[in-house]
């Protein structure tokens, strides 16, 4: 089953992550394998100079070097499975989310935890605002937590952004416009994805509504991703599709069929947007262009 998908920063290579099997770095010119670590995964993440690959598992993420393909070191982050980790995007920091009702951010260089926060939920999903101020962990229970970065990742109100009767998959990502604050989220338990403005959420007197709703695939949806420049939103699910949305309207503009089961990840190329990589239960890695 795969779990993950992340382009390097630079474009060069992608990573897909395999369920209690493998991560394979992928070339994204000859679409070569270049390495294949042995090591299982729930999530990965890039450094932002594209030489690091951070990885989680169970209560340990470890760090790769990218060129090499081995691993620099390993260490043990949350007492029950850390889902998900990013890197800040001055590359000091990864922040891991768990299961615990914990994130944890992570100084690089010595591997020690500098931030402890509580999670109203089980944490599945984290993502980082373009500026790097503001962090939003999504949880599987459907709620969303806010954190100050600025002000020492201090919590904001926290809200919900999907209706969930038990714990679910649930992904979120920030558009990667400068001082934009547009925030995606979907469920495995809706077939539409939620767009939200969180520009303001420190002088905010009630829970965000949505500005936006994707809505057009006939299953769930598994995954949301912005492009490279912010313009463009690609959705995978469980109908077997790929769809592509203009972000500023929401309007639909196509539909990629060539899977065979669930897509369950999709990542635009960092710096050509006419380029899109999809992975899917029916073991298909689909490279799609413009």
């Amino acid at each position: 089953m795969i779990v993950c998908l992340e382009y390097s920063p630079t474009g060069r290579c992608f990573a897909i992550g395999l369920l209690f099997g493998s991560i394979m770095v992928v070339d994204s010119a000859t679409h070569t394998v270049l390495h294949t670590l042995d090591v299982s995964v729930s999530d990965c993440a890039f450094s932002p100079d594209g030489t690091l690959l951070a990885v989680a598992f169970a209560s340990t993420f470890g760090l790769w070097d990218v060129a090499t393909g081995s691993e620099l070191r390993s260490i043990s982050t949350h007492h029950h499975e850390a889902n998900v980790i990013l890197f800040t995007p001055d590359g000091k920091h990864i922040i891991s989310a768990s299961r615990d009702k914990t994130a944890r951010v992570w100084d690089v260089a010595s591997c020690t935890p500098v931030h402890t926060l509580s999670l109203p939920g089980k944490g599945i999903s984290v993502a980082l605002s373009a500026s790097g101020t503001l962090l939003a962990v999504g949880c599987m229970e459907g709620m969303v937590a806010l954190f100050d970065v600025a002000k020492g990742y201090t919590p904001l109100p926290t809200f919900k952004a999907h209706d969930i009767s038990w714990p679910a998959w649930f992904r979120l990502c920030f558009s990667p416009v400068a001082e934009s604050a547009i925030l995606l989220t979907c469920s495995r338990n809706e077939n539409k994805a939620k767009v939200w403005d969180l520009s303001d959420p420190l002088t905010a007197t009630a829970a965000p509504k949505p500005v936006g709703v994707l809505s057009g695939h006939t299953d769930c949806i598994l995954d949301v991703r912005f492009s490279g420049d912010g313009a463009l939103i690609a959705t995978a699910s469980q109908d077997k599709t790929v769809k592509v949305w203009d972000a500023l309207t929401g309007r639909e503009l196509r539909t990629l069929t060539g899977h065979t089961e669930a897509v369950v990840s999709v990542a635009f190329h960092p710096t050509d947007d006419d380029v899109l990589v999809s992975c899917g239960d029916d073991g298909k890695t689909i490279i799609w262009t413009a």
